[in-house]
């Protein structure tokens, strides 16, 4: 298994996961694609790229290429020594 917990965010990583927070609690709803383009200024291929590194490091989960399927797991970046596993049993029982 990776080790993700001392990775830190890359700022586009970090824009990111800030703008789906914030954006499905004023909307209640994720942003599109080209929502989200505009807000970060970056390319789809690379939100594309971005998104599968925040699933990959388990910030979020989603069914690939729709990004209304998102959910955000953690809000906020992890502390280095952070050593909370995130598993689908803590997050379908509230655990998280």
């Amino acid at each position: 298994m990776k080790s993700f917990f001392n990775n830190p965010l890359s700022d586009i990583q970090r824009k990111v996961l800030r703008i789906l927070c914030n954006y499905n609690h004023t909307h209640r709803r994720m942003p599109t694609l080209g929502e989200l383009s505009i807000m970060t200024g970056s390319g789809e291929s690379r939100l594309l790229r971005t998104l599968l590194a925040l699933e990959e490091l388990q910030y979020i989960m989603w069914i690939r290429g729709y990004t209304d399927t998102i959910v955000v797991i953690e809000e906020y970046e992890r502390r280095s020594g952070y050593s909370r596993y995130v598993t689908s049993s803590n997050y379908l029982y509230g655990k998280i």
